[in-house]
Protein backbone atom coordinates (compact mmCIF):
# COMPACT_ATOMS: atom_id res chain seq x y z
CA UNK A 1 0.00 0.00 0.00
CA UNK A 2 1.21 3.43 -0.78
CA UNK A 3 1.15 5.72 1.86
CA UNK A 4 -0.14 9.41 1.39
CA UNK A 5 1.43 11.88 3.82
CA UNK A 6 0.29 15.17 1.76
CA UNK A 7 -3.01 15.54 3.11
CA UNK A 8 -3.52 16.85 7.00
CA UNK A 9 -7.44 16.38 8.27
CA UNK A 10 -6.74 18.81 11.53
CA UNK A 11 -5.05 21.56 8.82
CA UNK A 12 -8.54 20.52 6.54
CA UNK A 13 -10.82 21.79 10.03
CA UNK A 14 -8.90 24.49 9.92
CA UNK A 15 -9.68 25.65 6.71
CA UNK A 16 -13.33 24.52 6.61
CA UNK A 17 -13.39 27.19 9.68
CA UNK A 18 -11.61 29.35 7.25
CA UNK A 19 -14.27 29.03 5.05
CA UNK A 20 -17.47 29.50 7.15
CA UNK A 21 -15.92 32.67 8.55
CA UNK A 22 -16.01 34.16 4.83
CA UNK A 23 -19.42 32.34 4.45
CA UNK A 24 -20.49 34.98 7.58
CA UNK A 25 -19.12 37.91 6.03
CA UNK A 26 -19.20 37.50 2.42
CA UNK A 27 -22.57 35.43 2.16
CA UNK A 28 -23.87 32.08 0.73
CA UNK A 29 -23.47 33.34 -3.17
CA UNK A 30 -19.78 34.28 -2.65
CA UNK A 31 -17.11 32.50 -4.14
CA UNK A 32 -15.15 33.39 -0.65
CA UNK A 33 -17.37 30.32 0.90
CA UNK A 34 -15.42 27.91 -0.59
CA UNK A 35 -12.26 29.50 -1.44
CA UNK A 36 -9.99 28.42 1.27
CA UNK A 37 -10.74 24.60 1.11
CA UNK A 38 -10.48 24.68 -2.57
CA UNK A 39 -6.91 26.61 -1.79
CA UNK A 40 -5.54 23.49 0.30
CA UNK A 41 -6.86 20.58 -1.61
CA UNK A 42 -5.38 22.38 -4.55
CA UNK A 43 -2.06 22.14 -2.69
CA UNK A 44 -2.48 18.77 -1.00
CA UNK A 45 -3.01 17.70 -5.29
CA UNK A 46 0.10 19.68 -6.39
CA UNK A 47 2.21 17.87 -3.67
CA UNK A 48 0.98 14.05 -4.63
CA UNK A 49 1.03 14.82 -8.55
CA UNK A 50 4.25 16.52 -8.61
CA UNK A 51 5.81 19.10 -11.05
CA UNK A 52 4.97 17.43 -14.32
CA UNK A 53 1.22 18.11 -13.94
CA UNK A 54 -0.85 21.39 -12.95
CA UNK A 55 -3.38 21.66 -11.10
CA UNK A 56 -6.37 24.18 -11.58
CA UNK A 57 -9.08 25.75 -8.81
CA UNK A 58 -10.63 29.04 -8.65
CA UNK A 59 -7.49 30.85 -6.90
CA UNK A 60 -4.80 29.06 -8.77
CA UNK A 61 -4.44 29.87 -12.66
CA UNK A 62 -8.58 29.49 -12.24
CA UNK A 63 -10.60 26.65 -12.94
CA UNK A 64 -10.28 24.61 -15.93
CA UNK A 65 -13.10 23.80 -18.71
CA UNK A 66 -13.67 20.27 -18.90
CA UNK A 67 -15.35 18.38 -21.88
CA UNK A 68 -17.97 16.27 -20.76
CA UNK A 69 -19.96 14.18 -22.77
CA UNK A 70 -23.34 16.39 -23.05
CA UNK A 71 -21.71 19.91 -21.95
CA UNK A 72 -18.78 21.40 -20.91
CA UNK A 73 -17.70 21.99 -17.12
CA UNK A 74 -15.42 23.98 -15.02
CA UNK A 75 -14.76 21.49 -12.32
CA UNK A 76 -13.79 23.27 -8.59
CA UNK A 77 -10.25 21.05 -8.89
CA UNK A 78 -8.63 19.85 -11.92
CA UNK A 79 -5.25 17.61 -12.54
CA UNK A 80 -4.54 18.65 -15.57
CA UNK A 81 -0.81 17.04 -17.69
CA UNK A 82 0.24 18.40 -20.93
CA UNK A 83 -3.20 20.31 -21.18
CA UNK A 84 -5.42 17.42 -20.57
CA UNK A 85 -7.30 16.96 -17.72
CA UNK A 86 -6.29 14.03 -16.07
CA UNK A 87 -8.28 14.32 -12.96
CA UNK A 88 -11.44 15.99 -11.18
CA UNK A 89 -12.53 16.78 -7.61
CA UNK A 90 -15.77 18.32 -7.17
CA UNK A 91 -16.20 20.36 -3.40
CA UNK A 92 -19.61 21.24 -1.64
CA UNK A 93 -19.90 22.77 1.83
CA UNK A 94 -23.29 22.71 2.60
CA UNK A 95 -24.13 25.75 5.14
CA UNK A 96 -27.80 25.83 5.39
CA UNK A 97 -31.51 24.51 4.20
CA UNK A 98 -29.79 20.69 3.60
CA UNK A 99 -32.78 18.35 3.28
CA UNK A 100 -34.55 20.93 1.51
CA UNK A 101 -31.68 20.65 -1.43
CA UNK A 102 -30.57 17.17 -0.36
CA UNK A 103 -31.81 14.85 -3.58
CA UNK A 104 -30.87 17.84 -5.36
CA UNK A 105 -27.23 17.82 -4.00
CA UNK A 106 -27.29 14.17 -5.05
CA UNK A 107 -28.43 14.25 -8.58
CA UNK A 108 -26.34 16.78 -9.38
CA UNK A 109 -23.33 14.74 -8.29
CA UNK A 110 -24.07 11.98 -10.18
CA UNK A 111 -24.65 14.09 -13.68
CA UNK A 112 -21.63 15.84 -13.35
CA UNK A 113 -19.94 12.92 -12.70
CA UNK A 114 -21.52 11.12 -15.62
CA UNK A 115 -20.84 13.86 -17.61
CA UNK A 116 -17.11 13.87 -17.50
CA UNK A 117 -16.50 10.34 -16.89
CA UNK A 118 -18.25 8.67 -20.13
CA UNK A 119 -16.55 12.00 -22.02
CA UNK A 120 -12.66 10.64 -21.56
CA UNK A 121 -12.48 8.59 -18.77
CA UNK A 122 -11.35 11.13 -16.39
CA UNK A 123 -11.59 9.76 -12.76
CA UNK A 124 -14.33 12.59 -11.06
CA UNK A 125 -14.15 12.51 -7.13
CA UNK A 126 -16.17 14.56 -4.93
CA UNK A 127 -15.65 15.83 -1.39
CA UNK A 128 -18.95 17.10 0.31
CA UNK A 129 -18.75 19.01 4.05
CA UNK A 130 -21.83 18.37 6.02
CA UNK A 131 -23.20 20.30 9.37
CA UNK A 132 -24.67 18.10 11.94
CA UNK A 133 -27.06 20.65 12.96
CA UNK A 134 -28.22 22.73 9.93
CA UNK A 135 -29.98 25.47 10.06
CA UNK A 136 -33.27 26.49 7.99
CA UNK A 137 -33.66 29.70 6.55
CA UNK A 138 -37.00 30.57 5.46
CA UNK A 139 -37.53 33.12 2.23
CA UNK A 140 -37.13 35.80 4.88
CA UNK A 141 -33.99 35.02 6.00
CA UNK A 142 -34.84 33.79 9.59
CA UNK A 143 -33.93 30.60 10.94
CA UNK A 144 -36.92 28.41 11.44
CA UNK A 145 -35.32 25.42 12.86
CA UNK A 146 -32.15 23.05 12.65
CA UNK A 147 -32.00 19.96 10.81
CA UNK A 148 -29.82 16.87 12.33
CA UNK A 149 -27.73 14.66 10.25
CA UNK A 150 -29.41 10.89 10.45
CA UNK A 151 -28.55 7.65 9.53
CA UNK A 152 -30.84 8.06 6.34
CA UNK A 153 -29.18 11.27 4.82
CA UNK A 154 -25.90 9.40 4.79
CA UNK A 155 -27.23 6.00 3.21
CA UNK A 156 -27.79 6.98 -0.77
CA UNK A 157 -24.04 8.27 -0.64
CA UNK A 158 -22.46 4.61 0.79
CA UNK A 159 -24.98 2.90 -1.35
CA UNK A 160 -23.76 4.78 -4.25
CA UNK A 161 -20.29 3.86 -3.16
CA UNK A 162 -20.89 -0.07 -3.19
CA UNK A 163 -23.17 0.08 -6.29
CA UNK A 164 -21.39 -1.98 -9.39
CA UNK A 165 -19.09 0.28 -11.65
CA UNK A 166 -20.93 2.69 -13.11
CA UNK A 167 -20.33 5.96 -15.13
CA UNK A 168 -22.39 8.32 -12.42
CA UNK A 169 -20.44 6.66 -9.70
CA UNK A 170 -17.06 8.80 -8.66
CA UNK A 171 -13.86 7.62 -8.33
CA UNK A 172 -14.16 8.35 -4.68
CA UNK A 173 -16.33 10.41 -2.21
CA UNK A 174 -14.82 12.14 0.86
CA UNK A 175 -17.52 13.06 3.47
CA UNK A 176 -16.63 15.56 6.46
CA UNK A 177 -19.18 16.44 9.21
CA UNK A 178 -18.61 19.09 11.34
CA UNK A 179 -19.84 20.91 14.26
CA UNK A 180 -20.23 24.97 14.09
CA UNK A 181 -21.16 26.66 17.20
CA UNK A 182 -20.02 30.04 18.67
CA UNK A 183 -16.72 28.98 19.78
CA UNK A 184 -15.96 27.48 16.37
CA UNK A 185 -15.59 24.42 13.73
CA UNK A 186 -14.98 21.61 15.08
CA UNK A 187 -15.21 18.04 13.36
CA UNK A 188 -17.79 15.92 14.67
CA UNK A 189 -17.54 11.97 15.77
CA UNK A 190 -19.27 9.90 13.69
CA UNK A 191 -20.00 7.29 16.15
CA UNK A 192 -21.69 10.52 18.27
CA UNK A 193 -23.77 10.60 15.26
CA UNK A 194 -24.51 7.28 13.60
CA UNK A 195 -25.52 4.20 13.70
CA UNK A 196 -21.85 2.10 14.12
CA UNK A 197 -22.31 0.48 10.80
CA UNK A 198 -23.06 3.61 9.16
CA UNK A 199 -20.23 5.05 10.88
CA UNK A 200 -17.59 2.45 10.39
CA UNK A 201 -18.41 2.54 6.51
CA UNK A 202 -17.67 6.15 6.47
CA UNK A 203 -14.31 6.06 8.77
CA UNK A 204 -12.56 3.20 6.69
CA UNK A 205 -14.22 3.66 3.48
CA UNK A 206 -15.81 7.26 2.83
CA UNK A 207 -13.23 9.34 4.81
CA UNK A 208 -11.10 12.34 3.66
CA UNK A 209 -7.89 9.84 4.64
CA UNK A 210 -9.19 7.19 2.35
CA UNK A 211 -10.30 9.53 -0.47
CA UNK A 212 -6.31 10.82 -0.85
CA UNK A 213 -4.85 7.52 -0.43
CA UNK A 214 -6.50 6.57 -3.87
CA UNK A 215 -6.08 9.45 -5.05
CA UNK A 216 -2.10 8.92 -4.31
CA UNK A 217 -2.48 5.12 -6.07
CA UNK A 218 -4.11 7.19 -9.11
CA UNK A 219 -1.46 9.23 -9.40
CA UNK A 220 1.22 5.95 -9.31
CA UNK A 221 -1.18 4.49 -12.26
CA UNK A 222 -1.30 7.96 -14.34
CA UNK A 223 2.74 7.60 -14.39
CA UNK A 224 2.81 4.11 -15.31
CA UNK A 225 0.09 5.04 -17.99
CA UNK A 226 1.25 8.01 -19.22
Amino acid sequence: MIVNNSYDHNRFVDVVSKSFDNYVAYGKRSSKKVSPIHNYLADVLVDIFGEHYEVFCMDKNKEFRVEGRYYHKNVDITVVKNNIPVFCLGVKFITSNYKQNANNYFESMLGETANVQSMNSIPYAHMIVFRRNTPYYDSKGNIKKIEVLTDEDMKKYIKLMFDFNHLHKPFGLGISIVDIDDVGVNESDYYSIFDVKVANVLKNNLSNVRLFQMITEQKVYLDYKL
